[in-house]
Order: structure tokens, then sequence, then C-alpha cells
């Protein structure tokens, strides 16, 4: 979940793995508005892997699939926005949520990386150009 404040009413980009619709993308754009969600995939699925990815102001939630334990994981994208929404601070996290009664979860395997878009470092460069002798 990215938040850009801690209050109940901030705006948000989320991905969830949820009872009853499997992993649901949703987002509130602008603090105090309504949520809205998008379409749902993996109905039923219990444990799934997400990510939530922030490139200057596009973002971007993905499910992840294994087809061996330990093998590499495939992300499929869910949802992206362009957004200037968490532009400045922001807040991320990971979140459970029932309207009607307590829950249990278990969050394994995550991290939080920064990566910096666009590096400082040019990723792409033109060939250098040759200069003619010059005689003396």
């Amino acid at each position: 979940m990215f938040r850009n404040s801690l209050e109940p009413n901030a705006a948000h980009f989320s991905v969830f793995l949820t009872g009853a619709y499997g992993v649901c993308p949703q987002a509130r754009l602008e603090t105090g508005a309504h949520s809205s969600g998008w379409t749902c995939v993996n109905t039923g699925a219990t444990s799934a892997w997400l990510k939530i990815k922030k490139r200057m102001s596009t973002i971007t939630s993905f499910v992840g699939s294994q087809e061996i334990a330990d093998g590499p994981i495939m992300w499929t994208e869910l949802k992206s926005l362009e957004t200037t929404v968490f532009s400045g601070e922001y807040f991320v996290g990971l979140a459970v949520s029932s309207p009607y009664r307590s829950h249990e979860a278990v969050f394994t395997d995550y991290d939080v990386d920064a990566y910096y878009f666009p590096s400082a470092a040019p990723s792409v460069s033109t060939m250098p150009t040759i200069l003619p002798s010059i005689n003396l």
C-alpha cells in the first residue's frame, strides 16, 4: 500500500488479497474521496505474491506466480495509473482490513526497495566522436 498520510481517509494506491474476490487493486486518489476498485483476479486465492511499483508519476500493481517452489516469480500487471498524489512524501506498508470481524494475516518475504529513476548516470550514451589529428 502507498498512502499520502496515515489518516483513515488518506489518498492511497493498494493491492489486496481479499477473502472472496481474489487479488484486487484499489485506490483513493484524493483525500476524503471514495476508493475505486478494478478487476480482481485469482478468485479464491488464500496466498499471493503482490507488488506495487512507483516510477516518477506512474504507479502500478502486480500479482506474481511461481511455477516451481523457490523458482522465479512471474509478474502480471493489474492496474497502472498516472498520478501526482505520491510526488512528495508518502508511506508504504502492509495492511489488514475487515469491516465485520477480526482477521489474522501472515506477511512473508517482503521488502521495500528504493530505486532512483531516472538514475543519475545515463543509461544510453552516444559513441565518442573521432577528432581529426592535427599536424603542427
